[in-house]
């Protein structure tokens, strides 16, 4: 691997057809090429040498040479378990639903990697939306004060709902402390603001996906107050466009290690949204189905995330089950999706 630097092969200038056959082969990485002659390449992507010989020129083009990482600097970066917990921050987004909120913890977790997921019309995308906007809660109520990064499905219509409705929540939280520094707050942000504070990326396929996420460093390097990362939904392009199930893995896997390496550089929030398929005669997406609900990616891509909720359908009720989370005990709470936006399920 000497001599040639690391960069992600969806970054090159290369045709849409040509990053698809190589991506589902399994390649990443430019120095995965190393070694590779035209004939073989060919081969290995099935398609003609002239093609592969063009893959070659560009990363060549494309990639400068460079000496080996010095040995041993493979540990450079390591961390004792004094050291993580240190640096750990209990930070937290909040979902503006208590019962949820609580359940994580005090919200969706600052460095790690979370997934909501379940059938179509249970409310991932609402929770999504609802995550860009109350990111944004200034830190004299308790919130970020931060920035977010959204990808995929997204209504900017609803979006100023919620906004709207935070903003009302804060100027009511403000009126009834009397504190200079709330109502200064809450009268400093409008909808406006909020909407110019959501960086929205629409992607086509799942080579857009990846090259989207091997950019995010460099633009989260520029704007540090990006402090979620929303990705709605991480399933649609890679169960459409891939049939080859090992690549499709593989791949996912590393995308996964991004997304985790994302969150622990640069204290986000990473919420990815997976839609789930049920097991049995049923309807997808039946309220009252007691089918079992099977992971759409399989089990492989459910054990990458840190944290897993499933949104599910009970008596014509949505609830949230906290499936897996390292530092909380399993729970299941109702919630409903109103105007204003995720909320505690109303107590008669």
């Amino acid at each position: 691997m000497q001599g040639r630097p690391t960069r992600d092969i969806t970054t090159l200038p290369l045709p849409p057809t040509l990053k698809n056959k190589i991506v589902q082969a399994g390649f990443r990485d430019v120095r995965d090429f190393d070694g590779y002659r035209p004939v073989e390449l060919a081969k290995e992507l099935r398609v003609t040498q002239e093609e592969a010989l063009s893959i070659l020129r560009t990363i060549k083009e494309n990639t400068s040479a460079t000496t080996a990482a010095p040995a041993g600097s493979l540990f450079a970066e390591g961390k004792t378990a004094f050291e993580m917990i240190t640096q750990t921050e209990n930070r937290f987004v909040r979902t503006m639903c208590e019962d949820i909120d609580q359940m994580l913890g005090a919200g969706v977790p600052v460095g790690q990697l979370t997934e909501f997921c379940g059938v179509p019309g249970i409310g991932k995308t609402q929770i999504g939306m609802q995550l860009a906007t109350s990111v944004q809660i200034p830190k004299e109520f308790g919130g970020s004060g931060g920035h977010c990064i959204y990808i995929g499905s997204f209504v900017v219509e609803r979006v100023m709902e919620m906004a709207q409705a935070i903003i009302d929540f804060m100027q009511q939280q403000a009126q009834a402390s009397n504190d200079p520094g709330k109502v200064q707050a809450a009268a400093a942000l409008t909808v406006e603001d909020m909407l110019r504070h959501i960086h929205y990326y629409r992607i086509h396929d799942y080579v857009e996906q990846i090259a989207l996420l091997n950019t995010l460093p460099a633009f989260l390097k520029e704007h540090p107050e990006v402090q979620l990362v929303v990705i709605d939904s991480i399933t649609f392009h890679f169960r459409h466009d891939f049939d080859d199930y090992m690549a499709r893995t593989r791949v996912l896997t590393s995308m996964a290690q991004t997304l985790m390496s994302l969150a622990d550089e640069f204290r986000l929030a990473v919420t990815t949204k997976v839609t789930e398929r049920t097991q049995g005669s049923a309807m997808l997406g039946d309220r009252d189905s007691n089918n079992q609900l099977i992971p759409a990616l399989g089990e492989s891509w459910g054990h990458a995330c840190t944290n897993r909720v499933i949104l599910y359908w009970r008596d014509g009720q949505r609830y949230a089950h906290l499936h897996k989370c390292p530092s909380q005990e399993s729970k299941t709470v109702p919630f409903v999706v109103l105007s204003d936006g995720i909320r505690n399920l109303p107590q008669l």
